[in-house]
């Protein structure tokens, strides 16, 4: 996955979306459910809902044969405004123990979501701040 995704992500912090998608792009043929989770996100992040929606159905495809992970399938909800849906996939995180959990605490994909109490509970089971 390498550099490519910690390009990208910068990129979207900065609303720069075609730089961001054109570094998850490079991803697609090396590793693609990194590829799926990063432009799905930019693409709903963007306004790109309908491209957003089709990468969860891929997402949710390929979850049966390998990995895919819950919180950045959370983050893809939670940049289409599909909060509760969201919360349900970062629940799911937590109990499946998701590595993307570390950084729940400050990742700004989830700006939206820190008033909700499931949120803050998420935290606290956590033992984040």
């Amino acid at each position: 996955m390498g550099a490519y995704f910690f390009i990208a992500r910068p990129y979207e912090e900065q609303g720069k979306w075609p730089e961001a998608i054109g570094d998850y792009e490079k991803l697609k043929n090396l590793y693609s459910v990194g590829y799926l989770e990063g432009v799905g996100h930019a693409w709903a992040a963007s306004g790109h809902r309908a491209e957003a929606e089709g990468i969860l159905v891929r997402l949710r495809e390929l979850s049966s044969k390998e990995y895919v992970s819950p919180t950045a399938v959370a983050e893809i909800y939670a940049a289409l405004g599909q909060h509760r849906v969201a919360l349900g996939w970062l629940e799911r995180a937590y109990r499946e123990r998701d590595a993307g959990m570390v950084g729940l605490a400050v990742d700004s994909n989830f700006d939206h979501l820190r008033s909700d109490p499931r949120f803050k509970n998420l935290l606290r089971l956590i033992g984040l701040p």
